[in-house]
């Protein structure tokens, strides 16, 4: 059971962090209140909280530890679900394009 809530973790914080953009958002606001608007914004790296892979293995760390199931054969799965965020992320994006299309589809499909 543990380990459909782990992928289930990693989907999500692949969604947050690579997806949707809210992260973006807040280096800018936080670029913006550190510096000012005098200071042109420049992308910066915001580790943990910018790396899919960093916020998954962290996040499914602290989810093992209070449910009390961290051992050594979740450290390893939490690893490699961590290493697979990336393919988790093209895979969301696949199904984003994906939808875009169906969209688009049925909307050629409703105005002919």
């Amino acid at each position: 059971m543990w380990i459909t809530e782990l992928i289930c973790i990693t989907t999500i914080v692949c969604f947050i962090v690579d997806v949707s953009g809210v992260v973006d958002n807040l280096k800018v606001t936080l670029f913006k209140f550190m510096h000012g608007t005098k200071i042109p914004y420049r992308d910066y790296s915001f580790k943990p909280v910018d790396c899919s892979l960093y916020m998954t293995f962290w996040c499914c760390n602290f989810w093992l530890l209070c449910q009390g199931t961290f051992n050594l054969y979740t450290l390893c799965a939490t690893c490699l679900l961590a290493l697979s965020s990336e393919v988790i992320t093209y895979f969301l994006f696949f199904l984003r394009d994906l939808l875009g299309w169906f969209i688009n589809k049925l909307n050629d499909l409703i105005n002919d």
